[in-house]
C-alpha cells in the first residue's frame, strides 16, 4: 500500500500494509483555523451523511456508495443497492475529498 509512492508500514512490526480490501469514501471537507507545529492545516472531514465510495478489492475497483445516518451510527457500504460485506483481513478506508472527481490510482 503506498501513497504518493511512499510504501506505508506498520509503526510498531515495520510489515509493509497489505490491506485485503481499500475503500475510498469520497467527503466534504473544509478548512480550519487549526494545525501542526509544521504549517501544516488540518481540515474538517464531514463523515456523517452520505456520498460516493470506491471499493478496491481483487485487482477490481466497484462504484458505490457509503452511508452513516449519525455520529453514534456505523458506516455502511453499498454497491448495486447491496449492502457490501467485507471480506476477513484488512479493511483500509481513506477519506478523499468529496471535490475530488476523479481519484488517480492504480489497481494491482
Amino acid at each position: 500500500m503506498s501513497f504518493d509512492g511512499t510504501l506505508h508500514r506498520d509503526a510498531v512490526s515495520k510489515a509493509l500494509l497489505t490491506p485485503k480490501t481499500v475503500v475510498l469514501q469520497f467527503v466534504e471537507r473544509k478548512e480550519t483555523k487549526y494545525g501542526d507545529k509544521f504549517g501544516g492545516k488540518t481540515p474538517l472531514l464531514k463523515s456523517v451523511g452520505a456520498g460516493r465510495a470506491i471499493v478496491l478489492r481483487n485487482g477490481q475497483s466497484f462504484d458505490g456508495t457509503w452511508s452513516r445516518p449519525t455520529n453514534e451510527s456505523g458506516t455502511t457500504f453499498s454497491f448495486a443497492n447491496s449492502r457490501i460485506a467485507f471480506d476477513v483481513g484488512q479493511v483500509m478506508i481513506v477519506f478523499v475529498d468529496g471535490g475530488v472527481k476523479k481519484p488517480a490510482f492504480t489497481v494491482k
